[in-house]
């Protein structure tokens, strides 16, 4: 995944100056997703390229996201068959197509496709955020809820937490978390409870 976040910055002040209200960009490979806030923005004003890569506008209301925060803590996982979780690992450099798992006691385990990253702004905030694609229909099986999950590799490394599983709407088979990249800037780290 290339370091996008010039470009993120860039973007944001731009549409910041025009008044222009935003709560996402997300970075696919050949262009950006911009999420605006408010369904009476005039498109026609917006740049529709920015770097050489063209930019695609939604509104806040067509990604279905909970109306309220969902959240879920899990004092002891019990994930059978699991790979042990050893680190927290960025996901800034990590390639968009790997293979990765969310699991947890409620669920069992959900295989995806780490995609794309994205910047959502959350309680006056820019929040790293990782989406991972799950499948075709995958959200109709997802038991609920699966807020608070760890999004992991083959190998163990955490790239992050679930936030949220769009049932509906232009994200719907997708799974949004908070990059590990934040845990990490904030010094936390998994640890080994059973021994």
């Amino acid at each position: 995944m290339v370091d996008w976040e010039p470009l993120f910055t860039i973007l944001t002040n731009h549409l910041y100056e025009m008044g222009v209200s935003i709560t996402e960009v997300m970075h696919f490979p050949a262009h950006l997703v911009v999420i605006l806030s408010r369904s009476a923005t005039d498109e026609t004003r917006l740049p529709c390229k920015v770097g050489n890569m063209h930019v695609v506008y939604y509104y806040e209301y067509e990604m279905k996201r909970p109306a309220t925060p969902q959240s879920l803590c899990e004092a002891e996982p019990i994930l059978r068959n699991q790979v042990e979780l050893k680190r927290l690992t960025p996901i800034k450099g990590r390639k968009t197509g790997e293979f990765i798992y969310i699991g947890s006691s409620g669920t069992g385990f959900i295989e995806g496709s780490f995609k794309v990253t994205s910047f959502q702004f959350h309680n006056g905030q820019w929040v790293f955020t990782i989406w991972v694609y799950m499948g075709h229909d995958a959200t109709e099986d997802l038991p609920s809820p699966v807020y608070g999950c760890a999004i992991w590799t083959s190998d163990g490394d955490v790239l992050g937490f679930v936030r949220h599983a769009p049932r509906r709407g232009m994200m719907k088979d997708w799974c949004a978390g908070i990059a590990a990249d934040k845990f990490i800037d904030r010094g936390f780290k998994i640890v080994d409870t059973a021994n």
